[in-house]
């Protein structure tokens, strides 16, 4: 198992933009600085490819409002939807060459999205465990 955790505010990969020449780019104006943070924390944690099924959690932790300074935490609905955070996660595996493809993704355990507790830093908390202990 590969387990490690990427500093910073987790971003979403949403929505691509069509560029005049045809191309399309991500949507998200702080995405790409998320994206090479994942790939560089990835590459550390896993540098041989992990091959064939894995199973991967996520937990992402956004920071923690004024409002709830002293109160206990409430559930986090804002900072986008897990489904693009978890995309996000998956394709920057792929980049880093910490797992073959995304598509090797066969289960997610558990993600979830929260605020920060009281001097906690932001991030993702992240897990890959192959299913067949594989590696190339």
């Amino acid at each position: 198992m590969v387990d490690f955790f990427v500093p910073g505010h987790p971003r979403t990969q949403g929505s691509k933009r069509k560029l005049r020449n045809g191309g399309f780019i991500e949507a998200g104006k702080y995405f790409p600085e998320w994206r090479k943070a994942v790939i560089e924390e990835a590459k550390k944690a896993a540098p041989v490819t992990i091959t064939g099924a894995v199973v991967v959690g996520a937990e992402f932790v956004f920071p923690r409002p004024q409002r709830l300074k002293r109160k206990p935490t409430t559930p986090l609905v804002s900072g986008g939807d897990v489904d693009k955070l978890q995309r996000a996660i998956g394709d920057a595996l792929t980049i880093a060459e910490a797992i073959e493809d995304d598509r090797f993704i066969v289960e997610w355990d558990r993600p979830r999205k929260r605020y920060a507790e009281e001097g906690e830093p932001t991030g993702a908390h992240i897990t890959i465990t192959p299913l067949n202990a594989g590696f190339s």
